[in-house]
């Protein structure tokens, strides 16, 4: 009985042996994909300061533009202005909204892209 008990003990340590090394295996495997994960998130931080940057200078050049092209229109609006100076105000209005335009674009651009990358 005694030969029995011992057999069920040694067959009970490899099989825990067995079960603590898959364990193991699989933890390490697992810490790697994390490291991994890990690296790609930092070598994303700069990426995501840039954007951050490119938005804050979008969102700036748009303020700038609609002061610009707020005072455009009020030439153009104004009874003493004469041809020549409204046509240089209808100028100014339509290259500030361009300019705008594009930052609006580029900022849209650089969002679907970050999307993407994420999705990925």
């Amino acid at each position: 009985m005694l030969f029995y008990l011992l057999i069920a003990a040694i067959l009970v340590i490899i099989c825990l042996s067995l079960i603590i090394y898959k364990l193991s295996t699989a933890a390490a495997k697992h810490a790697g994909a994390f490291q991994k994960l890990k690296q790609e998130l930092e070598e994303a931080k700069p990426m995501r300061k840039l954007g951050e940057s490119a938005a804050d200078l979008s969102h700036d050049i748009k303020n700038q533009m609609s002061v610009i092209s707020g005072y455009a229109t009020l030439l153009m609006r104004s009874k003493t202005i004469d041809d020549k100076n409204h046509k240089m105000a209808e100028g100014i209005l339509e290259a500030s909204i361009k300019i705008q335009e594009t930052s609006i674009n580029a900022l849209d651009t650089a969002r679907a892209e970050a999307k993407t990358q994420i999705i990925q």
